[in-house]
């Protein structure tokens, strides 16, 4: 959490306040591969089932197309507020996770896109797209999404 404090005096920066205060994790994940195939997606589909079988975390997206899925699921707490958010996506050569655990203000979570290693989300037209960003020092070519 001390990435969101660094971002003071920057815009908006009493809500990343604020959202750093409720935060207990940041987990992001990214996993590319050579070609497609080299990760089980039968495995990553049954981490996702789990999770939602729970009875903890339910979805409030799911995308599927094809051999790829995106699911964007959320976690509430005894009271009803939101506890934590997961996204999973999966496509041939790519892998990204990323969980966030504590968060009440799912509005604030918009103000992270790219930044501290999440996803930058961008909204071409009124369809959304989730672009990761490699951790690596040589980014990665951005793809568009269909």
């Amino acid at each position: 959490m001390a990435l969101l404090a660094g971002l003071k005096g920057k815009e908006n920066s009493g809500q990343l306040e604020e959202l750093a205060r409720q935060l207990k994790s940041v987990v992001v994940r990214n996993f590319e591969f050579d070609a497609p195939g080299m990760y089980d997606i039968e495995l990553l589909r049954s981490f996702r089932d789990r999770i939602k079988s729970s009875g903890e975390w339910f979805s409030l997206v799911s995308v599927k197309e094809g051999e790829q899925f995106t699911e964007i699921m959320m976690r509430k707490t005894a009271d009803g507020k939101p506890g934590g958010l997961l996204i999973i996506a999966a496509e041939p050569k790519e892998v990204s996770v990323v969980h966030l655990e504590g968060t009440s203000d799912l509005s604030a979570l918009g103000k992270l896109s790219g930044r501290v290693g999440i996803p930058a989300i961008t909204q071409p037209g009124r369809t959304a797209a989730v672009q990761a960003r490699p951790k690596t020092a040589t980014p990665a070519p951005e793809r568009k999404r269909k």
